[in-house]
């Protein structure tokens, strides 16, 4: 399964930069907008007008890139910061990093969801 993702990524994700303590790497990731601060997001509902509300965004990355809280990511010259941040696990290991970022500068207020 990690194989795969690995392969979609490399495939179809857009290019991004991540800022993960003093390091800094090119990967490429699935980067959309959300409507939730939750596990939520992966199930989105869209308005029918086809809105979504602004300000989040998902991130699907490599499993072999650590994130977390606090890490930056730069998007088509966007600069985001990720505010909640988990590894996907299956029985063999990391198979992906999931994360909600918020654009820099915002004055999003966020609660952890569990």
């Amino acid at each position: 399964m990690k194989r795969m993702i690995t392969k979609i990524l490399k495939q179809y994700g857009v290019p991004a930069v991540l800022k993960h303590g003093k390091e800094s790497v090119s990967l490429r990731i699935f980067f959309q907008p959300s409507m939730s601060k939750s596990w939520d997001s992966m199930n989105p509902i869209v308005t029918p007008l086809g809105q979504l509300p602004g300000g989040q965004y998902l991130y699907i990355g490599p499993a072999d890139q650590p994130i977390e809280q606090g890490d930056q990511v730069t998007v088509g010259g966007k600069h985001y910061i990720m505010r909640r941040a988990e590894t996907y696990l299956d029985q063999n290991g990391p198979i992906y990093q999931w994360a909600l970022c918020v654009r820099k500068g915002s004055e999003e207020s966020w609660e952890v969801i569990l």
